[in-house]
This record gives structure tokens, C-alpha cells and sequence, in this order.
């Protein structure tokens, strides 16, 4: 074989063997071997030895038994040698003539596969029995054990290290692995598939620094808590290279879940409302049902509480996959506003429509008291809420203030002759009540 065409071969088939008993400028021909120190040497001959640790597929493969007698049979056999310290980064001695630093057969990586390089002509000097010892153990033993051992180079131990992941309970979670070779050194373009509990949910090509990734993983209805080893990930290997997996922790958090009161309303002296609840956060098409405990509601307020706002508190549920946040509600507690006139009669436009009422509890008691300011805001038509102002007959009502009289409140509300025909309703306030109140009337 010529030197020009050993590069292509040792490509192609990944791994190359020479046996060379000449010794002679070696280095010109091995793929890869320009810097390698090759000395032919006829006058120091000695017993090759086994380097160890040495690959266990040469000292007992296929073949059988290889040790240092039946190597050479105690013939001096070394025809030259490689300095050890000129080897290519990564080579691996495997036999040595005995002397500290003088290899006569050793492997190197180069391209994308091996090359295994020997000094000492085997089939003459390799020790043994039969016809002819050394060609026998040649043929039966070493060659088969230096053989299998080429293969085995062609593979690249490899170690995969997924990541931990994490999700919401009924969301979804990222998965991602790193593969490495033992050297540490990335392996790209190679498929890595990944499994949630024993489940395969899909697969990623490493990328340049030997990543690979799957986003947006269904946990599925995996309830909240900590899987040990939940996530793992393999990678099957290849012609160049060794399969690993491995195995991480999966931690599945509670989804939030909001329960907020509903706001409600009840009138002086009325019994507390029974109370609601909405919820916001339910996933998996899940609902109320799902949490335990029972929904129960807290309010200062009671039924003889006086006009204004009070808070509503939800609590006592619970659930194993939900982190629940109780949010208040609020309880309004507003007038009844009982008219003392009669709205269905319609007025005509510009004229003064009396306006009288009382502030009343859920009974119909009355409640009016002139510590209670009734004011006046404006007008405004129905169904369009066209506003007007809310304007008194000859300043009977300053600043559009209700009179106290007769036990409850009057106001003169003076129409303008402007408003078409249709309901109306004066808008006003009540002291301290949160909620504004509307008085109806009509206009012909």
C-alpha cells in the first residue's frame, strides 16, 4: 500500500493495523504519525512486555490467554521501537521492550477512527507449541485478541447527564440532557430520546455543545410532589460511539388556584346573604370538586350591621395539587329606598315633579333622620342613560340637598322642557351608603 493511499482508507474504515518488521520511516506512511520517533533497532533486543493496565480484549479475547511468555517465549524479538513521549495526544501503549519509555506497539486515535502500529514481526518470534509456535499463536491468539481489540476502539465511551426538570401540576415542563464523551468532550448530532416515567415523549439531536432539548413536555394529570429518577434519558449509540443514560428527579409544583367571595348586598336588618365563591386556576378541565374540605365564608357584618362595606373571607378548602389563595369579597350594606309618590304617573316636560322618599330598612321601617344628607346628582333617560342636570324648582333645594319633612326627604325636581317623553330616573346619594340610589319618574 502506498503512503498516499493509507489516509483515505483509515478514514473510511475507521481503524487500521500495521505490523511492520522493516522498521523503516514509519512515520512517513502511519496516518496521522508525522511527529511520532521510531527507531529501528537490531542490537538490543529484548522480551516484549504487556504494558499495564492494558485492554483486558488483548490479554484474554476472543483468541484466549495472552501473557508476556507466550508473546515472544523469552526470544528476543523487539526489531525497533516508538518513543512514548513523540505518540499522538490520546495514544495508548500496549507493549514495551522492557525499557522505561520504549514502546514497541501502541494505538492512536486519528480522523474519526484508530490506528494500531506494531515494531516486532509476531509471526515469527510469538512463543507457543505446536508446528510452528510462533505463527500458530500469531493466527489463533493474538490476532483475533488485537483484532477484537480494534474493533472496540472504534467506539468512544460516553456519559449523557439529563437535567432535573419541573412543571405545574397540569402544565407542562422543559427536558434537557448534555452528552458527553469521558474526556468531556461534546458529541453533536446524535439522537437523544427522552421518558417520564418510563413513558418515551419524543427525542432531540444533540447540537454543537452536545445538548439536546424538548420543550413543552405534557406532565399530563401527575399529580404534585417529587419523582425521584422520573426523567431519563438514553442515547442507543453508534458505530463511533458507546450507549449511556441516565436518570434525574422530576418535581411537579401545585398549580395556583384563586377562591374570591363574590360581592354581595344585603339591606339593614336583612339576614346575611348566603355567601358564593369564584374560582380561577383549574386545569385539566378539573372544577370545585376536586378539592376537599368545606367552602365556608367570615364577615363582621351581621344583620343589624348599619349602611356601608364589609369584607368576606373564603376559607376551609384544600388540595394536595392546588396552592389555593382566598381572596375577600365585599358585603354592602345599603338603604331601601321606599318612594312616597307615585312614579308611574307621567309628567309633562318642564314641569316641577315632587320627589319623595324615606330611607328604609329590609322591613320597611323607616330610617330617615336629618343626620342623613340625601343629595341630588342628575338625571338620566332610559334605556340610552342620556344625562341631564338634576336641577329644583325655585332653589328649594340648594346644591341639589334633599328637605327633611315629614319623616323623610323632598326634592323639586324641575324638568326641562328639552326632555322628550319617555323614563327618567333622578340619581342622588345617601350619607355614607357606598351604592348610589335612583328615584323613577316619567315624562309624557
Amino acid at each position: 500500500m502506498e503512503a498516499e493511499d493509507i489516509e483515505p482508507v483509515s478514514l473510511v474504515v475507521k481503524r487500521a493495523v500495521f505490523r511492520d518488521r522493516r522498521v523503516t520511516s514509519a512515520n512517513t506512511i502511519l496516518p496521522g504519525g508525522a511527529g511520532i520517533t521510531i527507531i529501528r533497532d537490531f542490537a538490543n533486543s529484548a522480551q516484549i512486555e504487556i504494558l499495564d493496565p492494558v485492554d483486558p480484549l488483548i490479554t484474554d479475547g476472543p483468541g484466549g490467554m495472552l501473557t508476556d511468555t507466550s508473546l515472544d517465549g523469552g526470544n528476543a524479538s523487539s526489531h525497533g521501537y516508538a518513543v512514548e513521549a513523540t505518540l499522538p495526544m490520546g495514544a495508548l501503549p500496549l507493549f514495551s521492550n522492557g525499557v522505561a519509555g520504549q514502546v514497541v506497539t501502541f494505538a492512536y486515535p486519528h480522523g474519526s477512527g484508530f490506528v494500531i502500529y506494531s515494531t516486532i514481526p509476531l509471526d515469527f518470534y510469538l512463543g507457543g507449541s505446536g508446528v510452528n509456535p510462533p505463527r500458530d499463536n500469531m493466527r489463533l491468539i493474538y490476532a483475533p485478541n488485537i483484532l477484537a481489540f480494534a474493533m472496540s476502539l472504534r467506539k468512544t465511551e460516553t456519559t449523557l447527564t439529563v437535567d432535573p426538570a419541573s412543571g405545574q401540576y397540569g402544565g407542562m415542563t422543559d427536558l434537557s440532557a448534555t452528552l458527553l464523551t469521558d474526556d468531556g468532550d461534546p458529541v453533536p448530532g446524535q439522537m437523544v430520546e427522552f421518558s417520564l416515567g418510563g413513558v418515551p415523549v419524543g427525542s432531540d439531536m444533540t447540537d454543537a455543545a452536545g445538548v439536546a432539548m424538548l420543550a413543552g413536555i405534557s406532565l399530563g394529570s401527575l399529580g404534585a410532589g417529587s419523582y425521584p429518577g422520573h426523567v431519563t434519558a438514553a442515547f442507543d449509540g453508534t458505530d463511533d460511539f458507546h450507549p449511556s443514560m441516565s436518570a434525574a428527579g422530576l418535581t411537579v409544583t401545585k398549580a395556583p388556584l384563586s377562591v374570591t367571595a363574590d360581592d354581595a348586598t344585603k339591606l339593614p336588618g336583612a339576614p346575611l346573604p348566603a355567601f358564593t365563591a369564584t374560582y380561577s386556576g383549574f386545569v385539566l378541565a378539573e372544577g370545585p370538586a376536586v378539592l376537599a374540605g368545606t367552602l365556608t365564608f367570615t364577615t363582621p357584618a351581621t344583620a343589624s350591621s348599619p349602611v356601608g362595606t364589609y369584607p368576606v373571607t373564603p376559607d376551609g378548602l384544600t388540595s394536595d395539587n392546588y396552592d389555593i389563595t382566598f381572596v375577600p369579597g365585599t358585603l354592602t350594606v345599603t338603604y331601601n329606598i321606599c318612594l312616597m309618590y307615585d312614579s308611574t304617573r307621567a309628567a309633562n316636560s318642564g314641569s316641577t315633579i315632587p320627589i319623595r322618599l324615606r330611607l328604609c330598612d329590609a322591613a320597611g321601617n323607616n330610617l330617615s333622620s336629618p343626620g342623613i344628607m340625601v343629595r341630588a346628582t342628575h338625571v338620566e333617560m332610559l334605556p340610552a342613560m342620556t344625562m341631564w342636570p338634576a336641577d329644583d324648582s325655585g332653589n328649594a333645594n340648594p346644591g341639589g340637598v334633599f328637605r327633611v319633612t315629614g319623616g323623610g326627604y323632598h326634592f323639586n325636581l324641575q324638568t326641562d322642557k328639552a326632555m322628550p317623553g319617555g323614563s327618567y330616573n333622578l340619581v342622588f346619594t345617601v350619607g355614607d351608603d357606598p351604592v348610589s340610589h335612583t328615584a323613577p319618574f316619567r315624562i309624557r
